[in-house]
This record gives C-alpha cells, structure tokens and sequence, in this order.
C-alpha cells in the first residue's frame, strides 16, 4: 500500500470508516524532500471502497487493486472471499481513474482480499486475475495502455503473489 512515483514522491494508500463503518479508501502523498502529507492532495477522491494495493506505472499513473464496498454483485458478499476486487489505473495528478478493460470490457470481479498477483517489468504490467469466469493473466502495456490476454491457469488452481523472474 506504499509506493514512490518516478519524482520520488511518497504515496500511502489509507482509509477511514464512514457512517455505516465501510473503509473508505484515501491515497495520500508526501512530496519528495517533505516530511508531512500534502494536505491539498486528494490521490483518490470519491472512493467507491478501499484501496488495497498500489504500484507505480511511471507518466504519473499508477495500479490499484481496490474492494468495491458495494459487494458482490451476485450476492452482496463483502468478505475476503466475494467476487468484488477490481483493478483500475489512477491518474495521480488528478486522481481520475479506469478499470482495467479488456477488448473495451472491464475486467470481471475478482475475489481475493490479501493479494499480489502484479508485477511491473520492462514497460508491462502484468496482472493476475481469479474471475468467476477465469483465472488467467493480462498484460497491460504501460506506454500505449492496450491490454492483451496472457497465459490461463487452470481453474482448480487459486494465486495470490506474482513474481516475474529473468531467466538469464
């Protein structure tokens, strides 16, 4: 839930209960050479659930895996286990935001609370999904932001880290 930016920016995701005790995601920001959070910087405005992972994409972008505290939208489920986690790139100058599509359709729900299924290597993003439907990999490329389907696993496997190793 840390991350620097390419300026050597801070970046911590947070949050804070609202009335009806949902976690409200924030991302805050710590500019370099400061040692307080920026109060003017709304990273995450109007937040639809809690910011559970974030990494940096360079261009002033970054990659969020969040919980859309609406639920489930098959059952309403809000758990570790409810097909309700996304992922979505952020703009973070403006903390405008979009989920991650594919072929113009945003990528289906995805259960899993506790995870790492990214990795940010040579330009690409690499995103591990566990979908109703599927459990496979996309390949979001940084510079051009197209997406292409990766590798599928098989659906009696479940993961939950990513690591990208060099074969050299």
């Amino acid at each position: 839930c840390v991350m620097y930016d390419e300026n050597d920016n801070l970046y911590l995701a947070t949050f804070t209960p609202d009335e009806n005790e949902k976690e409200i995601g924030h991302l805050r920001r710590i500019k370099k050479g400061e040692t307080q959070f920026d109060p003017t910087y709304d990273g995450y405005p109007n937040a639809d659930g809690k910011l559970l992972t974030i990494q940096s994409l360079g261009n002033g972008k970054a990659l969020a895996y969040v919980r859309d505290d609406n639920g489930d939208p098959q059952d309403g489920s809000l758990n570790i286990d409810s097909y309700c986690h996304y992922y979505t790139i952020l703009n973070l100058a403006d903390g405008t935001r979009e989920r991650l599509k594919y072929n113009n359709i945003d990528i289906p729900y995805n259960a899993g609370r506790f995870s790492q299924r990214t990795a940010i290597v040579n330009g690409k993003a690499y995103i591990g999904v566990n979908t109703r439907e599927e459990s496979c990999f996309y390949v979001y490329d940084i510079a051009t932001g197209k997406v292409e389907k990766g590798a599928e696993v098989d659906e009696s496997f479940y993961f939950d880290i990513l690591r990208v190793m060099s074969n050299q």
